[in-house]
C-alpha cells in the first residue's frame, strides 16, 4: 500500500525498520550477558550440588578480561567450593550472593570470590527498592514528619524484614541504658 503523506512513507520506510534493528541488537547484546548472568548463580552454596563445573565453564572464558584466572584455577577452587558447602546441610546455606560473599575465603577461593563479587554487582530484578519506598508512605506521614533519620531507617527495617524475630527484652536493655534529657516538674 502507498504511503499518504512523506510523513507516512518515512515512518514506514525509515523509522520503524530503524528502531527494529535497535531493538534487536539490544536483544542480541544484552541476551548472551544475561544466560551467563544466571549461570554464576550455581556458585551459589545452595545451588552448588545441582551443577559441575562444566555449567559455569563459559563464565570463566566471558569474565577472563576482569578476572584472569586459568580453567584448571577455577575448577580446582570450584572442586574445594563444592566439597565446603557438600559438607554443610543446605537449611544452613547462603541463598543470596551477598551472604554467600561474606561466607567465601577471598585467600582461599580468589576467583570464586571474583565472581562472587561480580555476580553481586549485577542488576536484579527483584521489587525489594520498590517494596522499601511504598513502605514509607506508612512510616513517615504527617503525624511522624520530624521523625530522624536513624530511627526511620530502624522502622522501615522492622516493616520490610517481619520474618526476623526481635528480642524484646534486648530491646528494652538497650533502651534502658540511654540517658534521656527529661525534666520531670512535680
Amino acid at each position: 500500500m502507498a504511503a499518504l503523506n512523506p510523513g507516512e512513507y518515512y515512518k514506514r520506510s525509515i523509522l520503524i525498520p530503524y528502531l527494529d534493528k535497535i531493538i534487536n541488537d539490544l536483544i542480541d547484546r544484552f541476551d548472551k550477558h544475561n544466560t551467563l548472568a544466571m549461570r554464576i548463580s550455581a556458585i551459589l552454596p545452595c545451588y552448588v550440588e545441582k551443577y559441575e563445573f562444566r555449567d559455569i565453564e563459559e563464565i570463566t572464558i566471558f569474565y577472563q578480561n576482569c578476572r584472569p584466572y586459568s580453567n584448571i584455577e577455577v575448577r580446582g577452587e570450584y572442586d574445594r567450593w563444592l566439597l565446603k558447602w557438600k559438607k554443610i546441610p543446605k537449611i544452613k546455606r547462603p541463598i543470596c550472593p551477598v551472604e554467600a560473599l561474606a561466607e567465601c575465603d577471598q585467600d582461599f577461593y580468589p576467583a570464586i570470590y571474583s565472581y562472587l563479587t561480580i555476580y553481586c554487582c549485577l542488576p536484579t530484578t527483584t521489587a525489594s527498592a520498590e517494596r522499601t519506598f511504598s513502605t514509607l508512605k506508612y512510616l513517615k506521614n504527617y503525624l511522624r514528619s520530624t521523625t530522624s533519620e536513624k530511627r526511620l531507617n530502624g522502622l522501615a527495617r522492622l516493616y520490610i524484614h517481619k520474618d526476623i524475630e526481635v528480642d524484646i527484652e534486648k530491646v528494652i536493655d538497650t533502651f534502658s541504658l540511654k540517658k534521656r534529657n527529661v525534666d520531670f516538674v512535680l
